[in-house]
């Protein structure tokens, strides 16, 4: 009988298997390698960036120090601001650690410039302003710091903004962080210092990014806590701030003088309660405002005296008026200031003294 073919295949199988494999042919050497190509790109070296991701704040600092020396009061660094995503862009501010961060770097420039500057970092400042009787509640626009802090007894105030901007289409355009520094004088409303630059090192922003996510120390605008102000605080610190401006302009008046308080007492209980406080500020503090042989002698108005500092609450259109005035006795002639109080106040103080 014929056996199938694949005994057949099989027996080949068994006959391979026992002679052996032909051997494979093998290289007598190693390939060589490619030779390095023309097109490939080098090894990016790591992005150096320079101090303060190119801000200058050491000059900016020294602008602030020029003008602090001409007249040494209390300067103001808050963090930069930025547009509140909360909100319509344009309407409302806030702060982030972003902010935080260039107000950190602000600070140290100072205090390398002249360590004796009286610096008053975010959180010293929000306690100053509520001694003031004023929030960082009210703040909508950047620019409100400044009459804010016209209500403390700081000479100037740094400021500014930091925002994420991206130039170009979304997708090939170029992102940079922008910076607007800015030092004011308080009391003339003077742009002492200012700097703006772009942050566009790639490792720069995203640092400032990550920062931005980051809670500020501050709580500003719509995200700071309600406060309601206080009349009675108002009253007290508008005769001190108008004391320091009487003097600030009119010192040779005041210096070395005896002086007598008179204030003019209205009907209502409420009103006296209030000008008597204003009396209370002026006798308080009056003695205390200039040093050594030009201090000033508060004495009764029975005593002898060289100056009348007499105080008055002013009505206006729509707001009261503080008025500090200085006359020597028998003379015609007199110095005065004026400063407003806060209109929120307007309604209260109508009542009080009507």
């Amino acid at each position: 009988m014929k056996r199938p073919a694949r005994d057949g295949a099989f027996g080949a199988l068994l006959l391979v298997a026992a002679c052996g494999a032909p051997a494979e042919s093998r290289p007598d050497r190693l390939v060589d390698p490619l030779p390095p190509s023309r097109f490939r790109q080098p090894e990016a070296k790591p992005e150096v960036l320079p101090p303060n991701y190119g801000i200058d704040v050491d000059a900016f600092a020294k602008d602030v120090v020029a003008a602090w020396r001409r007249n040494p009061l209390p300067i103001v660094v808050l963090p930069a601001f930025s547009d509140d995503p909360r909100y319509a862009r344009g309407t409302q501010v806030f702060a982030n650690g972003a902010g935080d961060w260039l107000a950190a770097q602000v600070l140290d420039a100072l205090r390398a410039a002249d360590p004796t500057l009286e610096v008053w970092a975010p959180e010293v400042a929000v306690v100053e302003l509520l001694r003031s009787n004023r929030s960082l509640r009210d703040v909508r626009a950047t620019q409100d710091v400044i009459a804010l802090f016209t209500q403390t007894e700081a000479g100037y105030v740094v400021y500014g903004n930091i925002e994420k901007e991206t130039q170009g289409g979304r997708l090939s355009g170029r992102t940079c962080v922008r910076v607007r520094l800015l030092g004011a004088n308080l009391l003339s409303g003077e742009v002492i210092a200012s700097r703006e630059h772009a942050i566009e090192a790639a490792d720069a922003v995203r640092d400032l990014a990550a920062r931005s996510e980051r809670a500020s120390v501050l709580s500003v605008g719509a995200r700071a806590p309600e406060f309601t102000p206080s009349l009675d605080a108002e009253i007290v610190r508008t005769t001190e701030r108008a004391l320091v401006r009487l003097l600030d302009t009119h010192r040779e008046w005041l210096a070395g003088k005896r002086c007598a308080v008179s204030v003019e007492l209205p009907a209502a209980e409420r009103g006296r309660a209030l000008v008597s406080a204003v009396r209370s500020t002026l006798l308080s503090r009056a003695p205390r405002a200039l040093p050594g042989n030009a201090a000033i002698s508060v004495v009764d108005a029975a005593s002898a005296h060289d100056i009348v500092l007499t105080a008055a609450l002013e009505r206006g259109a729509d707001r009261y008026r503080l008025v500090l005035a200085v006359q020597r006795p028998g003379e015609r002639e007199s110095v005065r200031v004026s400063l407003p109080i806060d209109p929120r106040f307007h309604a209260e103080l109508e009542r009080a003294l009507s």
